[in-house]
């Protein structure tokens, strides 16, 4: 099965601490994909994994972590350590804890890629060490459109299909090594669909 995963890739993506510790997995999973690959078809990205649901209650834990240091930063500064403020910390630590967990454990998982011919989403098994289980949604690259947004470290992809393929748009959420596979796969969609609008313009 040929590869050729360094399209539209950053610079820099492949030599950082991630992309090494990152490596098994992704062979991993090239091979547990090629099972659902149609004779002759090709990766041209690594698989990525992401999530789709869960994001409010993530980032809503993240932000009461943020909220929760930045008071007892000011708060601690002004009357010192108390049992009032270690209560507080205390408190709001936990509720971030549960509201992250919370929006881990209600995301729906899947793995992405893109292949020379289509981007296959596939549904994912199990928690952190997990395995591709089948194919979620399988859609031509002409019939694939996106975009792509980044914050905090995480990464958005928006991907729209064509009417005719009956779909309904899908956001799918990753973070890390697979923030930046995101982003590739949004990279090379966008610059097939300028090149097939220069071709027929």
């Amino acid at each position: 099965m040929s590869q050729n995963w360094r399209v539209g890739f950053d610079p820099a993506f492949g030599t950082s601490i991630g992309w090494s510790l990152a490596r098994p997995r992704l062979r991993r999973l090239a091979e547990e994909s090629s099972g659902h690959l149609d004779e002759g078809e090709k990766l041209v990205t690594p698989v990525a994994i992401c999530t789709r649901g869960g994001r409010a209650a993530l980032f809503l834990g993240l932000g009461v972590l943020a909220l929760t240091l930045a008071m007892l930063e000011v708060i601690g500064n002004r009357i010192g350590g108390s049992s009032i403020v270690n209560a507080a910390f205390i408190a709001g630590g936990a509720l971030a804890v549960v509201l992250v967990l919370l929006g881990i454990i209600v995301a729906h998982k899947y793995a992405v890629v893109l292949t020379d011919r289509r981007l296959l989403v596939f549904r994912w098994s199990g928690m952190f060490m997990g395995h591709i289980r089948d194919i979620f949604i399988a859609a031509a690259r002409s019939d694939v459109s996106s975009d792509f947004k980044s914050r905090l470290g995480w990464g958005g992809l928006n991907v729209e299909f064509a009417p005719a393929t009956g779909m309904s748009p899908i956001r799918l959420d990753f973070w890390s090594v697979d923030r930046q596979i995101a982003w590739s796969i949004h990279h090379a969609l966008a610059t097939a669909a300028t090149r097939e609008q220069g071709i027929t313009g």
